[in-house]
């Protein structure tokens, strides 16, 4: 439910205009969810801006996110002593 609701959230902020909104909103999605939907919604959200004709920099930009969010998690994960990832 709040998936959706994020997703939703950081549409209609990307859409509007509002910056600061839709980065905290895309940086929360990014942190507690996979990030693949968000993905998904920029390139429809650049398809809809007419954004493939020059450089669709909103589909660039949450690619290069969703590959530096996969790398890093994995290193901030907290581990016990017998090796098993805390939860």
């Amino acid at each position: 439910m709040y998936k959706f609701l994020l997703l939703i959230i950081v549409a209609f902020s990307v859409i509007s205009g509002s910056l600061v909104v839709s980065v905290l909103s895309c940086l929360l999605f990014l942190a507690v969810y996979t990030s693949y939907e968000l993905f998904i919604v920029m390139v429809l959200i650049d398809g809809y801006m007419g954004a493939f004709y020059d450089m669709p920099w909103l589909s660039l930009g949450t690619g290069a996110a969703l590959i530096f969010v996969a790398v890093i998690k994995k290193r901030l994960m907290l581990y016990t002593d017998r090796n098993e990832v805390a939860t």
